[in-house]
């Protein structure tokens, strides 16, 4: 009788941890889903964060492109204004000379 109450005990306490075991692996299982899940979520954020940054850089640089070439439309503009500005004032020097001749001839 002690030996078959000591059996059963034994085969209650190996069940016991039989099941405990088994709820450990579904445990376990289930964390593993858990993790999978929230690492293909970091990833799909990550890659996300990344194209972000890679359009954000683009456009700082198509910005810098500009800016750059900002400073060489001024030159050209002022390149273009002062060619202009010598051609008014040598056709307005001109003007004066032959205005002041026809005004000296008149006097």
């Amino acid at each position: 009788m002690l030996i078959i109450d000591r059996q059963e005990q034994e085969a209650l306490l190996r069940k016991e941890a039989e099941d405990k075991c088994h709820t450990l692996v579904k445990k376990l299982e289930f964390n593993e889903q858990v993790h999978a899940q929230q690492m293909a979520e970091l990833r799909e954020r990550f890659e996300q964060s990344q194209a972000t940054i890679i359009s954000l850089e683009s456009r700082i640089n198509l910005a810098a492109q500009h800016d750059m070439a900002i400073p060489e439309v001024l030159k050209q503009v002022r390149e273009q204004a002062e060619i202009e500005f010598n051609r008014y004032k040598i056709e307005s020097e001109e003007t004066y000379s032959r205005n002041v001749s026809v005004q000296e001839l008149l006097v």
